[in-house]
């Protein structure tokens, strides 16, 4: 790479070694921008800075990197933010590096640390010209995208990310729908754009019913023993009925990609009273007219023919007896 070529070894061997020793004004500096270490802690973060000085000589930059920083986090000295940014470039950490350099100008001391703010700026300037440009396209608004499994920041269909050069893992993410990753590679300064399509997953209910013989419908049409459906997200109506059991009618809300399960059971129809039963009052009906009409007969009074004889024949049968 062209930004780490013989600058960075050439740094190690002369920049990195001549800022090693501890100027007071970088120490005054550091004290002022953060709580005064003690004197044990001033002399632990020279130890921990030679240390890495040495691991830079012979270009064990990740192990540098370390020492550099634990002496930081003591005593935060110019000299050793610009050690670490000029590290971070060798590693190809351009978005860390350009971070770390431009920490380093804001403190240093312009006449003090002059030759590395000078070395500073040029490293900024090839490292900002290092980072890769990807033109990344979802068909969904609000999906998530995450690299090297950090969530970048962004909404919208159309993204554009601003990496390192190197590989890299990309990892799409949206709520009712698959996820979809892959890997990509970039030289340093190179563009790439990728378009990526989310499929969404099915949207679904899946029922049990008791009892199993339960018929079944699903927004007012009738699907027999069907148990499992597949939706378009949003309200639906199932509707259950079963002979002998009261009918049971359930709204839902399914969301993308959502799949629903329910446990449906029917209620028994309570026995039905023999005085609530419409035979009972109808039997009831058919005994009444039956007994209006026998009183009725015996009611009516009987007819008799009139007597057509003389009264000679009633005296004579009177005698007789």
């Amino acid at each position: 790479m062209r930004i780490v070529s013989n600058r960075i070894g050439s740094l190690a061997l002369a920049s990195l070694v001549a800022t090693s020793a501890l100027s007071a004004a970088s120490l005054c500096h550091a004290q002022a921008v953060s709580s005064a270490p003690s004197p044990a802690q001033v002399a632990e973060a020279r130890s921990l800075f030679q240390s890495g000085i040495r691991l830079v000589e012979q270009e064990r930059w990740g192990e540098a990197l370390e020492y550099f920083r634990r002496s930081r986090a003591i005593a935060a000295r110019p000299s050793t933010v610009f050690n670490i940014g000029s590290v971070l470039v060798r590693l190809g950490r351009m978005a860390e590096a350009i971070e770390t350099l431009e920490d380093f100008v804001r403190i240093s001391d312009a006449r003090q640390n002059a030759t590395e703010r000078a070395e500073a700026q040029r490293l900024l300037v090839d490292a900002r010209a290092a980072r890769v440009s990807f033109a990344l396209s979802t068909n969904v608004a609000d999906a998530r995208v995450f690299v090297d499994g950090t969530l970048v920041e962004g909404a919208g269909a159309e993204r554009a990310l601003q990496l390192d050069p190197g590989s890299h893992t990309v990892r799409i993410t949206a709520e009712g729908h698959e996820e979809q990753s892959f890997s990509i590679s970039f030289l340093p300064g190179q563009q790439q754009a990728r378009a990526v399509v989310l499929r969404p997953m099915p949207t679904r209910i899946n029922l049990t019913v008791t009892p199993t013989t339960a018929r079944v419908s699903l927004d007012g049409t009738h699907r027999g023993d069907v148990r499992t459906f597949d939706v378009a997200p949003g309200s639906h109506t199932l509707s259950l009925r079963a002979e002998g059991y009261l009918p049971l009618d359930r709204s839902v809300d399914v969301r993308l990609g959502q799949s629903l399960t329910l446990d449906l059971a029917l209620s028994r129809r309570p026995a039905t009273p023999l005085t609530a039963s419409p035979w009972f009052w109808t039997a009831i009906g058919v005994g009444a007219a039956a007994t209006l009409v026998v009183v009725l007969v015996v009611a009516v009074p009987v007819q008799l023919e009139p007597y057509g004889g003389n009264t000679n024949t009633v005296i004579s049968a009177l005698r007789d007896r």
